[in-house]
Formats: C-alpha cells, structure tokens, sequence
C-alpha cells in the first residue's frame, strides 16, 4: 500500500486493501478467531483479541487517508495511543511478526476448506449438512499439522466423520481433488442419486456440444 501510494497508483492502493481487509480479514480471520475466543483458554482468548485489535488499527491508518471521518470514529474506539488517528504513525513492516510457519499453515487449512466448499457445489449439497470427509495427506507431519487444527476444518466443512490420514481407503463412488497438502475426497455413497447425476451431466454436455 505504501510504495502504490508513493507512485499516485491509488486505485490499485483501494484494490489492495479491499482484497486485504474483505477476503483475508472478514472471511477469514475474524471467522476463524470465533473458534478461540469460544474456548477456555484465556490465555489464546487474550492473543486472538491483541491480534484482531492491533490489524484493525493498522487497517483503520492505512484507510484514513481516503475515508478519514469513518477510520477516525472506529479507531477512537479501539484500543489505541495518542489522541487521534491523524498524528498516528504510519503502519510499517514488522519483520518479528512475519510467521512463515503459521502462514503455510493457514494457506493449506484455507485451501482445504475451498476444495470442500466447491466440491459441494459440484454435487449440489449445501454446507448445513454433515458428509463425511476423507483427507489424504503426503506425510505424517502434514497429517499432524492438521490434526492440531482440526477445530477448523470441521467448523468450516461441517464433516459428519473426519478421516486424515496417510493412508485412506478411497471408495469408488468418491469424488476427489488435488490440494498441496495431499488430496480430499468426498464419498458419495448415499450423498447423491448417482443416475440422477449422469442424466444431468449428460445434458450438461450435450447442450454445451450443441452450443
């Protein structure tokens, strides 16, 4: 944001942080965060509040330059230093707080649960019901990874069962995808009237070959 804004690139600052603040932030961290903050753990209940209070204030510096009035009124009610958000420094890079690990951690657990949502589109099942969810993954320590976050994967995919591991026995009515940390697979058995959606694949086709 800082080096679009010294090259008068603004729309592309707007874009930046539009994507930042809609599709990392409220999609994804603030939903996440409701899982710790529901459990007893006080101390990760305190980590999860620091964290959402400290990126909203660097959000809120970074948007004030093109919405001042409305970044001044939420930052004066968030935890801050000094007395308004106009004197304020402006937000820099932390190298401290740069966490590769957590990072690739995230970016498997986002891409897993994507794979999970789009595989139910495809099969035309809403997320309010529990299936049952398979996890393939490389290697042990991947499969441990997210284990440990499993919290995560069933809040966000609903499974009815939540199978990871090294070694899965893959069903033959099964629908599949290919994600880093190995693959996910969706057994259909009961999940869809397989007939059904032949038929209507096939006059998916045949329409699209008409066309």
């Amino acid at each position: 944001v800082t080096s679009l804004s010294e090259k008068y690139e603004f729309g592309e600052v707007g874009r930046s942080l539009y994507n930042f603040i809609w599709d990392e932030f409220c999609d994804w961290y603030i939903e996440m965060s409701k899982i710790p903050m529901n459990q007893e753990d006080e101390t990760q209940k305190n980590v999860t509040r620091s964290v959402l209070s400290y990126t909203l204030d660097r959000i809120m510096r970074l948007l004030h330059p093109f919405m001042p009035f409305v970044t001044e009124h939420i930052w004066q009610n968030i935890p801050h230093e000094g007395t308004s958000i106009v004197t304020s420094q402006w937000p820099t890079v932390d190298q401290s707080l740069m966490f590769e690990d957590s990072k690739v951690v995230m970016e498997q657990l986002v891409e897993i649960i994507k794979s999970v949502r789009q595989s139910r589109l495809e099969v035309n099942t809403p997320l309010s019901k529990s299936i049952p969810i398979k996890i393939q993954v490389k290697d042990q320590n991947v499969q441990e990874l997210l284990i440990r976050n499993q919290d995560y994967l069933e809040r966000f995919c609903n499974p009815s069962t939540l199978e990871i591991s090294t070694n899965i026995d893959i069903p033959e009515k099964a629908m599949t995808s290919v994600v880093t940390a190995g693959e996910v697979i969706l057994p259909l058995e009961g999940l869809i009237d397989m007939e059904k959606e032949i038929k209507r694949l096939e006059k998916e086709l045949d329409k699209w070959q008409k066309e």
